[in-house]
């Protein structure tokens, strides 16, 4: 995929089942009930995944570059660690601290992830567009 700069729609599906984009909503929660935190605590978790997507959406809106294969293999890649490092961190002493820091870069790599892969389908598409 990415030896020959070309990304077929298989590619994309595999990389999100395999890199667990879907699980990135539920960690928060996750971490909520590990970490026993309750509402106001799993608000917060929430809020710094939050503050992560809207970081990578902005950044890719300024940015002013097309979806790249690397740029969207990259950030796949650094969502698989931060879930990893999330799946890990209950025996870190600051496990809540940890969390707090491994949001952010997860809400935007997983922004950034879906948004290129979005990019690159709907670019890819051959049916004319039927907006009236």
């Amino acid at each position: 995929m990415v030896a020959t700069d070309r990304v077929e729609l298989w590619h994309v599906y595999v990389l999100a089942l395999c890199l667990g984009v879907v699980n990135a909503f539920d960690m928060p929660i996750r971490q909520a009930v590990v970490f026993d935190v309750g509402a106001d605590g799993f608000g917060i978790l929430m809020s710094a995944l939050g503050v992560g997507s809207l970081a990578g959406a902005l950044f890719l809106a300024f940015s002013g570059r097309g979806a790249r294969p690397r740029q969207i293999l990259v950030t796949a890649v650094i969502l698989g660690v931060a879930e990893i490092g999330l799946a890990v961190v209950s025996s870190v002493r600051m496990h809540v601290a940890f969390a707090l820091l491994v949001l952010p870069i997860m809400g935007f790599s997983l922004s950034a992830t879906n948004a290129m892969a979005n990019t690159i389908v709907q670019s890819a598409s051959s049916l004319p567009c039927a907006v009236e």
